[in-house]
């Protein structure tokens, strides 16, 4: 009991520097953002029932939204965006005028330095913002309705939802949803039974970009599927996620293990799980470095150890990261 202890206390030097390893700095909140409330900047699609269903849904969030000028006309003079913590970009009616080359620059600058960013189609549809977007255009279709299906796990997006819900879907252009083939480093949180022409496509897509956050919804996210009170919570949990600024504080430990062979034996295994629950969205990999360099590669009142298998995984944000391992230990000094 008394080497296990001690070789606790190691592990838990070594873990504590492993998930600093991970960190980097975390970016500042958007300036002038109010403190107390998300602020979000709304560029409407110029279809004034669907631009107010998404504002109302906003506003019944508690959000300040604050409504801009058509996604098109944006050029980056019209608003201050560092005093927003996220964008709602809709390009439903107004599909057919091309977003400004100069606005485009402008959000995706936003998005680097921290902001948030939430699209609804034609966005990945007409290739717009190719950089940031978590997806590209793999086709649409004219379906006018749809079910979203919890894909993955994700706290603040999946808050109050069931697993899936059915909806209606609104038509610009011919087009009610876009199939998206989603970027290597991006999650899928919903995917769609019609998903644009393509069954099981993903609905709801996500991923950091830069120091901020870039979702995109499939669907042209209007009163159509806005008249769904789950579709309307997805919208507001998602603006939310978006706003989150990224956060590169290590993770915390708050789980070690350490299960004994239960006899002393000339070789004896001891098996480590450790947990680190990361509330940052903090992701990577990293692999245990050799037993030379690590902390408990010492000797502990005379037996030495050293590091057998073991890895450190991170997932996508707000998920849980482990550690596993296993340690061999001589009883004889120096081995």
């Amino acid at each position: 009991m008394h080497i296990l202890q001690r070789l606790t206390r190691y592990v838990r030097m070594f873990a504590a520097l492993s998930v600093l390893s991970m960190g980097a700095i975390a970016p500042t909140l958007p300036s002038n953002a109010q403190s107390n409330g998300l602020r979000v900047y709304l560029l409407r699609g110029g279809d004034k029932p669907a631009d107010d269903a998404v504002s109302v849904a906003l506003r019944e969030a508690g959000f300040d939204v604050i409504e801009g000028v058509e996604s098109h006309q944006f050029d980056g003079t019209q608003a201050d965006l560092r005093a927003y913590n996220t964008i709602v970009l809709l390009h439903t009616k107004n599909w057919q005028q091309a977003l400004n080359s100069d606005g485009i620059r402008a959000i995706s600058d936003y998005v680097a330095n921290g902001g948030g960013l939430v699209t609804g189609e034609r966005v990945i549809a007409e290739g717009e913002f190719v950089d940031i977007a978590p997806a590209s255009s793999c086709g649409t279709s004219k379906a006018d309705a749809t079910e979203y299906q919890q894909f993955s796990v994700e706290p603040m997006i999946n808050d109050g939802l069931p697993l899936n819900f059915s909806l209606n879907l609104a038509s610009y252009g011919g087009s009610s949803e876009t199939c998206f083939d989603v970027k290597s480093t991006a999650s899928v949180f919903y995917i769609s039974s019609n998903g644009g022409g393509k069954v099981g496509s993903p609905g709801l897509v996500g991923w950091r970009s830069g120091n901020g956050r870039v979702a995109s919804f499939s669907t042209m996210v209007s009163d159509s599927e806005l008249a769904n009170r789950d579709y309307r919570r997805l919208l507001q949990n998602t603006v939310r996620w978006a706003a989150r600024p990224h956060d590169s504080t290590p993770p915390v430990i708050t789980r070690m293990v350490i299960t004994d062979s239960g006899q002393m034996t000339d070789k004896r295994t001891v098996s480590i799980d450790l947990a680190a629950a990361d509330d940052s969205g903090a992701s990577g990999t990293t692999i245990w470095p050799s037993s030379s360099s690590m902390a408990i590669g010492r000797r502990l009142d005379g037996i030495s150890c050293s590091v057998a298998a073991g890895s450190l995984t991170g997932r996508t944000p707000r998920t849980t990261m482990t550690m596993m391992g296993a340690v061999t230990m001589a009883a004889s000094p120096g081995h």
